[in-house]
Order: C-alpha cells, then structure tokens, then sequence
C-alpha cells in the first residue's frame, strides 16, 4: 500500500474457494521505510456443504410431460451450519459460463430444504419444446444456515413433447397442487415450463382467423386465450414471491 497523506486504507476480499475448509490462515502486512511495522492477523476459513450429489430419474424424458425426480444425497456439514436448502437451477449443457452470456445463467426452480424434488421441465428455448432435442444441465446448489454453497451437477435429455394439449394439462394440475401446498419451489417450475410451451405451441386458424392455442384450459377456468393464460401465469407467480 501506498499513500502520501501517511494513511493509507485498503479493503481486501479473499474468496472462499481459495481457502481450504476448516484450515487457519495467517495473514501478514509488512510496513516498509520510513516506518517499519507489522501487523498479523488470524482467520478460520469458513466450512460448507461437501460429499454429496445429485442424483435424477429418468435421464430422458419429454418436454413438459416427464416428471424427473431430483435427489440431493449425501450432503453433510457441521451442526451449527445446519440446516441445508437445496436449490435447483437449469442450464444450456456445453455453455461456456460467462456475465454477459445470458444463456450461462442457470433458470431457477426454486429452493426446499427437502432433499427430493420433483418437476415437468421445459426447455431453456421455446422452439425446443416441440421441435428439437436437447440436453440440459441441472444445478443443485446446497447451502447452508452461514449462506456457503457447495454444487453438484447432472444432465438430463429432453425429447420433444408429443401432445402440447396432454403436456399442459398436466403442468395445470401440478401448478394448483404446488399452490394447495404452498410449494413455491414445485410452483416455480411449473410457471416456467407452461411459460415456454406457451411461447412454442402451435395455433390453429379459427373462424374469424384469429389464432387458437393448442394448450388445454386450467379446470376452473373457460376461456383459455393467449392473454388469459398469460395473466393466470403471472398470479401465480405472485402467489410464489410473496408466500
């Protein structure tokens, strides 16, 4: 450090990932001429979550229709670090991790401290969930009661959906029963995955040439428009955020 007031004030933030879990560290700042100092000072690196895995079945299945179990097992830390949630967070397989490369930052389904999940998945672009195949990244991130974060990864193969109006049915159901349950981790998920196949879905002409969604309507609900639906997904968005 340098300064010619004779002050000189410096911050200095060491990432965790340098530093071995459990370790103590010296750090060390020596003071040159005209004045000679030292100061020492000790840290404890800070433990998180280790050992443990993610674990999905099946490893293929269909856009919006398949319902893949994610598992967070053997995930262990110390008793005042507890207790864990687990995140779970989709990504493109083969991006390069990158600030400004949108496609690199995971799409989030949420958080639970339970360590079994269960979700439909859509693709991470719309044109996929119909017409193309694609393997997709999911990232589990357990974290502890201090905010540390250790990761696993797995990778699942999203075949296109066969019936969109069976698929949408299906993630209707799972979104009222997320909602009944408070689940907004389950909520989450299915929001996304009906938000692309909504955006990939073909529409037929009616008779008025007006457009119609090939998605099947929500139980309670009659008239299943592009804008109805839309408005419906952003309710239970909300309901996610503020419960």
């Amino acid at each position: 450090l340098d300064s010619t007031q004779g002050v000189a004030l410096k911050t200095m933030r060491i990432p965790q990932d340098l530093l071995f879990p459990k370790l103590a560290y010296r750090l060390r700042l020596e003071v040159g001429k005209p004045v000679i100092g030292l100061a020492e000072m000790k840290l404890m690196a800070p433990s998180k979550p280790a050992g443990g895995r993610l674990e999905i079945v099946p490893r293929a299945g269909h856009a919006a229709e398949t319902v893949f179990s994610f598992l967070a097992v053997g995930w262990r830390d110390d008793a005042e670090n507890l207790p864990l949630t687990f995140c779970l967070a989709l990504q493109r397989d083969g991006v390069e991790d990158s600030v400004e490369n949108d496609a690199a930052v995971p799409a989030p389904l949420g958080c639970s401290k339970n360590a079994l999940r269960s979700a439909r998945l859509a693709s991470l672009e719309a044109s996929d969930t119909l017409a193309h195949t694609g393997v997709i990244q999911v990232v589990l991130s357990t974290v502890n009661a201090a905010g540390h974060v250790g990761e696993a990864r797995g990778l699942v193969q999203l075949l296109p959906t066969v019936g969109p109006r069976q698929a949408s049915r299906h993630l209707w159901e799972d979104l009222d029963a997320a909602q009944d349950a408070k689940d907004a981790g389950r909520l989450v998920a299915s929001v996304y995955s009906l938000v692309h196949l909504l955006l990939s879905a073909p529409h037929r002409q009616g008779a008025e040439g007006q457009g119609e969604l090939q998605l099947a309507c929500p139980k309670h609900v009659s008239e299943c428009s592009d804008g109805r639906m839309r408005a419906l997904l952003l309710q239970h968005l909300e309901f996610a955020v503020t419960n």
